[in-house]
């Protein structure tokens, strides 16, 4: 079903408001003539003048109930999501109309213009420019952002998620251009700033600014229209683009039990439906329009502290971009907290003629959007090229050093969190070299990729194995031919080990490191760098899928790996009893909906890396069946535990005060402690226990 329309903007960001006027020529700031929506009454002409900003009404503001969409906006030029991570419409709790303008800037490496509006001006004459400005934040906070004219800089004043109105009195120089424009420049990272109403305006006169409401916008042909259906619960709001008339919307839990629902009016092109009263966990929404066609979608709602969901750095998942389906892959990871993205940049793509290097577009477009949400990227050097050894796996001397140079363009045309080398060598289906896929064929592709990249980026981390399986006699023997000296990090994907029993890993990762020791002499840190479980029919399903995530991802760091890695963003397809097809924490987008429909286990995994962000791995706890892992200081610890064996088990923990139990379906069950302890059922399902807890009792 496709729909037509036009509508508006709104999105978060922390950005600084430039008005530009031509050719670099600096506007004079003159006296406002009102005090409480303008600059200061001693303000003069001078560069020092500051604005003094409508105050808010209360110190504290609840968090301002909307979400980004994807569309352009008339007249507006938009930063591309390379630079900066989203420049978008934004619908729901607009100042004015349906729609603002945000932006969502967690890395600006530099001053860069978000968005830009050609204007006409009088020279000599004099400008009133004004904004509706807030920031996601329940209290006023600081925000790295200003308003400037030409070169004068007008910073912004604290903010939170209350509209607040900045003015700034501006005279055109009388020699400047009549041509230029109005645009918005970001200095620094920003979230959860959103833009509306931007006018300037000559006295007894009308704006210049076209636009300047961001209501007229055009969107793709779709009806749910979001750029993430992943939801921090205090912002949870569906942008859907529809007909004019009354539209009816619900969403309901996957046993089909409605939990929120209503109707809308549409009186635009698209309609911000706010999910105030939905909970939690995860969901489907169906919207359907006056004449009854409706279109569904999952949705997942977590509770976190801020605008989205915190990322953690230990989190990593594979985004092949060569790859369709994956694209947007680092801003589809970001949204569910994971602070890497495992990637093949492949050789044959690449080098098109011995020694020169034409980067494929798709790469050239996903590692820069990755990078611009803050989203690390691992690059795998990979396979062959059919300009070296016949297209076979590199085995003379020339093609093994062709290799090894690859890597190193790689290191520098990306900016790359490490160079993986290979993936899975010792496996025959990925090696079709003469030397075969022994480590004494994989150490000589090892050297050259240490060598090359290290000449470009010396401490760019070289990761090495990539195995499937863990292949422990592999491992052995590479130690002993000193790879060790080549290799930050070690990695493997010990898939057939481990997927009957997640618990295996263990047994693993000792194994590892052991390996490490006697055969090296040393360790280095290891990162897993492929493990995953499919959802295929007959497999597990996907909220089995979610526990093998938390469960495999908590074991993996208690034992002091580096990074977990899951496989992979998005279902690769091929229906839905592929094997290979079906590892995504997400799903294609559904018919008539722009964003990836996350599957039940993408809420497993947002609520593992939101409760354990920026904890470190502390303590394990066992006893009575019952496996606890605790992450974070005694003052704010996560713990996550279940019962290994199977099983319903009762676990005790000491408590001083309440203490909160979140199930991996968003369910949320307080305890108050009864003689200073709390008891908790868990089973083969982890439970995530906040609160004030201070000790196991088992």
């Amino acid at each position: 079903m496709a729909w037509t329309r036009r509508t508006t903007l709104v999105t978060g960001i922390a950005a600084v408001l430039t008005v530009v006027i031509g050719g670099g020529i600096a506007w004079a700031v003159i006296a406002p003539a009102d005090p409480e929506t303008s600059p200061s009454a001693s303000a003069t002409a001078t560069a020092s003048a500051t604005p003094k900003p409508t105050p808010t009404s209360e110190p504290d503001a609840p968090l301002a109930r909307s979400a980004m969409f994807r569309g352009s906006v008339d007249g507006w030029q938009l930063a591309p999501d390379t630079a900066i991570a989203a420049v978008l419409p934004e619908a729901g709790s607009a100042h004015g109309g349906a729609v603002s303008l945000g932006v969502d800037a967690p890395v600006v490496a530099q001053s860069t213009v978000a968005a830009a509006v050609p204007v006409t001006v009088v020279p000599g004459a004099d400008y009133l420019l004004e904004a509706w400005v807030r920031v996601q934040s329940v209290r006023p906070v600081a925000v790295k952002a200003a308003f400037t004219v030409g070169d004068v800089v007008r910073p912004l004043p604290e903010l939170n998620a209350a509209w607040q109105k900045v003015s700034y009195p501006i005279s055109a120089p009388a020699d400047g251009a009549a041509e230029t424009q109005v645009a918005l420049q970001l200095d620094a990272p920003v979230l959860g700033l959103s833009v509306d109403d931007i006018t300037l305006t000559p006295a007894g006169g009308q704006s210049v600014v076209p636009n300047g409401g961001f209501e007229a916008v055009e969107v793709p042909q779709s009806v749910i229209v979001n750029d993430s259906l992943v939801f921090e619960s205090s912002l949870a709001t569906i942008v859907a683009a529809l007909p004019q008339g009354e539209a009816t919307w619900r969403v309901t839990t996957t046993s089909g039990e409605e939990v929120a629902g209503g109707t809308v009016p549409v009186q635009s092109a698209v309609a911000g439906i706010p999910l105030a009263d939905v909970p939690q966990g995860y969901f489907s929404f169906v919207v359907a329009d006056a004449s009854g066609r409706s279109v569904s979608t999952p949705i997942v709602v977590v509770d976190a502290a801020g605008s989205a969901l915190p990322t953690d750095s230990r989190f990593g998942i594979t985004a092949q971009f060569d790859r369709a389906q994956h694209a947007r892959g680092g801003r589809i990871a970001r949204s569910l907290g994971f602070g890497e993205v495992r990637t093949d940049i492949l050789w044959r793509l690449n080098e098109l003629r011995r020694g020169e290097y034409t980067w494929d577009q798709r790469y050239t477009t996903e590692i820069p959007r990755a990078r611009a949400n803050g989203v690390a990227v691992l690059g795998t050097a990979n396979y062959a090229n059919p300009l070296y050894d016949g297209g076979h796996t590199p085995t003379s001397p020339e093609a093994v050093e062709a290799f090894g140079r690859y890597a190193g363009e790689m290191a520098r045309a990306f900016d790359l969190s490490g160079v993986e080398v290979f993936n899975e060598f010792n496996q025959k289906r990925f090696v079709t070299g003469s030397c075969g896929s022994a480590p004494e064929c994989y150490l000589p592709l090892l050297e050259s990729a240490h060598r090359h990249v290290g000449a470009v980026k010396a401490d760019l981390p070289i990761v090495t194995g990539a195995t499937a399986l863990y292949d422990g006699a592999w491992f052995d023997r590479l130690w002993q031919l000193g790879g060790m000296k080549y290799t930050d990090a070690m990695s493997f994907h010990p898939y057939e080990v481990v997927y009957s029993n997640v618990h295996n890993l263990d047994k693993i990762i000792g194994a590892a490191r052991k390996s490490m020791r006697e055969n090296a002499g040393s360790e280095s840190a290891i990162w897993m760098s492929e493990l995953g479980w499919t959802t295929k029919t007959g497999d597990v399903t996907e909220a089995q899928q979610g526990m093998q995530f938390v469960r495999a991802a908590t074991i993996t760091l208690s034992r002091g790996v580096e990074k977990f890695m899951w496989y992979d963003v998005v279902n690769d397809g091929g229906g839905p009893a592929e094997h290979e097809g079906n590892f995504g924490l997400f799903a294609p987008p559904r018919a008539g909906v722009l964003a990836p429909a996350p599957k039940q286990s993408a809420l497993s995994a947002g609520l593992l890396i939101t409760k354990i962000a920026g904890k470190p791995y502390a303590a394990r706890e066992e006893g009575a069946g019952v496996r606890s892992e605790v992450f974070g200081e005694e003052t704010a610890p996560t713990r996550v535990a279940w019962a290994p064996a199977g099983g319903d088990v009762t676990a005790t923990y000491e408590a001083d005060g309440p203490v909160y139990v979140t199930s991996l379906q968003g369910e949320v069950q307080a305890l108050e402690p009864k003689n200073g302890r709390v008891t908790i059922e868990v089973g083969e399902s982890p439970k995530l226990i906040t609160g004030n807890v201070t000790a196991a009792a088992f």
